[in-house]
Order: C-alpha cells, then structure tokens, then sequence
C-alpha cells in the first residue's frame, strides 16, 4: 500500500470522526442497512448484523446491472468488495446509481438506496470550494494539505459546514479554515454529506496541480473535474517542443504524453517550460536540475519560489519535477 493511500485512509477516518460527532445519534451499530460513498470510487455498506450472510446488488440509473456478489459482514455490521471484485476500478459509482444490500440470514434486513451525489471544484488560487450538494441533514467539508509526495499535513478544516441554497449549490472560501491557509496544488477538500438515515457521501476534490515526471514524457497531475486540459512544452525562449490535451476526468485526474510535430512524445528537457490550463487562469513552471548527494535529479519546481533544499538524511531526492504554486 502507498504512503499516499495509506495517508488517505488515516486522513479519511479523522475527518469521518469528525462528521460523525455532529451527527444525531451517532453510533457504531446500525438498526436498518446503510450504505458508504466514495463519489468517484467505491462503495460498502452496514447491515445491523454482525457475521451476517450480505447479497449486494448495485445497478446504473436506467436499471442496468452493473455488479452483483456475496459477501459476509463483520464487526459492527460493516461489509466491503470481496477482494477480487475490481468492479469499481473501471466503473466508479456515480450519483443515480441503484444499491441494494439484503441480510440472506440473521434479520433479513434489506434496503435500496438511490446515489443523490455531489460535484464541486477546488480552486487553489481563490481558494474556494464550490459545488452542489443534496440539502437537508448533515454537510460537512474539510481540508487537508498534501506535499505531493505522500506527505499529509493536519486538517485545516475537520467540521466546516458549509451553507446550501435551494438550488443545492455552495460555496466556501477555505481561507476562513485556519489563519493564513493558502491553497496548494494537491491540497484535498473532503465534502461529506449525511443522509437522515445514516448513509455517508464522499467526493473527494483535489486543488489543480501538475507534475513532470523527469526522464519520462509523462505529464500528469489535477485539474477540476471534467475540464479541458491542454499543455505545451516551450523552450526557454518560448518555442513550442511538443503539445497535447485531454480531458480530466470525474475526480479532476488527467495524463498527457505531449507530442512533437511529427506525433512523437518528447521527454522534457532542463530549462524547458510547461504552460497548460490545469488551473484558473494561465500556469507555467520551469524544469530545472538540482545537484544533490544523490546525483542530479529533478526536484520540486514552484513557479516564483526558490526550491527546498533536499536533507540526506530524508532519503533520496524526488525524480519528479512538481509545479504547485497558487
């Protein structure tokens, strides 16, 4: 397991505590099936029975089946995919999708559940969180800050609540979070929304970013979800090299091979500088080298600012150049 899933993971569990703390009648068991979403991923549930035999049955909006399994519950009631179902990994859920989840033994319990579903975007140069989110019940929000290198600092915000209109759309400056916050590229927003029943949504927005892995073509990074993603490899003194575009995708996720006029991906080159749209407005960042104890090796690169210094004793230097200025 990566540093940063497993970052994830710790994170997720402290900001779900925090939901949790403000939901009525919060406890670890349940009376009636619920289910927990990860817009964008994946999905479990709870049955108000422990070791208890689960049918699980998940269908798009238009009724199609898109999985069905067996699977057992554990303490608390709680179930996940089997290990080998890998359903979600190329068919994340999505708001409109149908859950159903059936104690076969025990109680027999059973309920359905429709996806209701939240968008948003995290702009890090104004650093608003906005979106639309159901309205009624339990709206959380909050923040964590991300190195990009599997490196998760405390939360800036753990219980924000973030009003709704009636059309379900938000809006939330995360400078309110902690004096002096400044959104970062790779900076996380956490949106949780709490059905009456005890259901849990997740969308997880990620602040725009990219990253040239050195050595490689591959330019990768976050943008806001959906979004058109165009980037051009320039030379210092402003000649195109090598272009691509593509569109991110549900969770703001995209990756781009740019290519020369004759359609070959070119590998960066020291003093080289990408522009592209993964953010508001225009962004650049400039490929440079870095002498370490390791060798030469590309580190981060922030647009404006001067590059940390790399300590020995923190293992080897990154071979990927970060661009994550605001």
């Amino acid at each position: 397991m990566s540093r940063r899933v497993l970052a994830q993971i710790v994170t997720a569990c402290a900001l779900i505590a925090a939901s949790l703390a403000v939901a009525p009648a919060a406890t670890l068991a349940v009376t009636n099936p619920v289910f927990r979403i990860t817009l964008g991923s994946c999905w479990s549930g709870q049955v108000p029975d422990e070791n208890a035999s689960v049918h699980v049955v998940w269908r798009d909006s238009a009724g199609h089946l898109i999985d069905a399994f067996n699977t057992h519950s554990y303490e608390y009631g709680y179930w996940s995919f089997p290990d080998t179902d890998r359903t979600c990994s190329t068919r994340p859920i999505r708001a409109g999708d149908r859950l159903t989840e059936t104690e076969t033994d025990h109680g027999m319990s059973s309920r359905s559940y429709v996806v209701k579903g939240i968008t948003g975007r995290f702009d890090r140069k104004t650093n608003v969180v906005s979106g639309h989110a159901p309205t009624g019940s339990i709206f959380n929000l909050g923040v964590i800050q991300d190195d990009l290198i599997g490196y998760y600092g405390a939360a800036v915000c753990d219980g924000a609540m973030p009003p709704r209109a009636a059309d379900e759309s938000f809006s939330y400056n995360t400078s309110n979070c902690h004096a002096g916050y400044d959104a970062h590229g790779g900076d996380q927003a956490w949106l949780t929304w709490t059905s009456p029943h005890g259901d849990r949504e997740t969308r997880i927005l990620t602040a725009p970013y990219a990253q040239v892995k050195f050595g490689t073509p591959l330019v990768s990074g976050y943008s806001f979800p959906g979004g058109l993603v165009s980037v051009a490899v320039e030379t210092a003194t402003g000649g195109t090299r090598a272009t691509a575009k593509t569109t991110a995708n549900g969770n703001g996720a995209w990756a781009l091979l740019p290519k020369n006029r004759n359609g070959d991906a070119l590998r960066p080159h020291i003093g080289d500088v990408d522009t592209g749209s993964w953010a508001t407005g225009t962004n650049a960042f400039k490929v440079f080298a870095m002498t370490t104890v390791f060798g030469t090796n590309l580190v981060r690169a922030p647009v404006c600012r001067t590059p940390a210094t790399h300590s020995s004793s923190s293992g080897p230097a990154p071979r990927t150049g970060l661009e994550r200025a605001g």
